[in-house]
């Protein structure tokens, strides 16, 4: 099975230019099972025009959330992947998130797509812990999306990135605050990407050069993650964060590819 996480940046269209042609090809080049796209800005316009015309070209069943923020975000999936349940939830966070209980060959599994506050190393604790109750529901869960926080392990220095960035994951002392992240692994969650990239870790999946984001950036963050229970640590076989020339322009997130054995 394979799920793909990735930030598409302002509905792919509404920000340096209509890329949403280019989103859509490297999805079909992929062939995931599941599909979580954020910031899916306007794809419930004109009788959900967008939301329909991308499940359409990728043959997938969707669960759509219209977010507070406006910054929507869409859970796409396979009919070979039997959903029971599906639900949006947003209260006391941001953005939200989808929740959605799946079967596939006979294993029943919870994903839970979100996307953290990206403005308070507080308010995404809160919301951090809002997630790990629900995904504790079922035995195997797992979470993904933009955490807008690097993971626990990260040592970046924050007053050495640009100053937006800066003010978003330092606490009031002016560290760097990965509560958020920290509470999904002490909930036993673990981050899938360190799990399969142990020598890797300071690889990261944002900023891309797109609109020149990357300036004052001195390195890439890796805010975009897979948390999961250890059912999923265990039959997974790779994360990747993927990168090519296309990709560098097609949204100022790269996009994460998840595989398991299931």
């Amino acid at each position: 099975m394979k799920i793909i996480n990735y930030n598409i940046l302002r509905g792919g269209q509404f920000e340096a230019g209509n890329r949403l042609g280019k989103i859509i090809d490297f999805i079909k080049s992929e062939d995931p099972d599941i599909v979580g796209l954020l910031e899916c800005d306007q794809f419930h316009s004109n009788d959900n025009s967008v939301l329909n015309f991308v499940k359409k070209e990728l043959n997938m069943r969707a669960i759509y959330h219209q977010t507070p923020s406006a910054a929507d975000m869409v859970l796409l999936y396979k009919d070979s992947v039997e959903m029971s349940q599906g639900k949006t939830y947003n209260r006391f966070m941001f953005h939200g998130l989808i929740c959605a209980d799946f079967k596939k060959n006979n294993t029943v599994f919870r994903v839970i797509l979100t996307h953290l506050n990206p403005y308070s190393s507080e308010l995404r604790l809160a919301e951090a812990q809002i997630i790990t109750q629900l995904a504790h529901r079922q035995e195997n869960s797992v979470i993904f999306g933009d955490f807008n926080c690097p993971p626990y392990k990260s040592n970046i220095i924050p007053r050495d990135f640009k100053k937006t960035f800066f003010s978003r994951v330092s606490n009031h002392l002016g560290d760097l605050d990965l509560r958020a992240t920290q509470n999904f692994q002490s909930n036993g969650f673990l981050d899938l990407f360190e799990c399969t990239n142990p020598t890797n870790l300071h690889e990261g999946s944002y900023p891309t050069p797109l609109g020149n984001k990357d300036e004052k950036y001195p390195t890439l963050v890796r805010i975009d993650n897979f948390y999961a229970s250890r059912f999923f640590q265990t039959n997974c076989t790779s994360v990747e964060i993927k990168k090519n020339k296309s990709l560098d322009f097609t949204s100022d997130h790269y996009p994460l590819i998840c595989n398991f054995n299931i």
